[in-house]
């Protein structure tokens, strides 16, 4: 996301808090739901889990919530990439 992002809180994109809890109520077996700059790369994570809910649709969640920052910051359309971490491997 660029330098002097890092200290970003989600109230400081308009609109994320909203995109967060139609997240949360489209998946509602969510056990963990964290989204934060990265403290030492230039990067927007979002990490979530669920009981039952596919790893793909997890996956489109936080894509959609990466797209939202990426156009906030002016940087749409830059590399994005999902990542399965309790399988291991890239999500298409």
């Amino acid at each position: 996301i660029g330098p002097g992002h890092w200290e970003m809180k989600p109230g400081d994109v308009p609109g994320l808090e909203d995109l967060f809890a139609q997240t949360e109520a489209e998946v509602a077996d969510l056990t963990k739901f964290e989204h934060r700059p990265a403290s030492t790369e230039p990067f927007y994570r979002v990490m979530m889990e669920a009981r039952a809910t596919d790893v793909a649709t997890l996956a489109r969640h936080a894509r959609r919530i990466a797209e939202h920052v990426q156009r906030h910051l002016g940087c749409a359309g830059r590399f994005l990439e999902a990542q399965d971490c309790a399988s291991g491997g890239l999500v298409e």
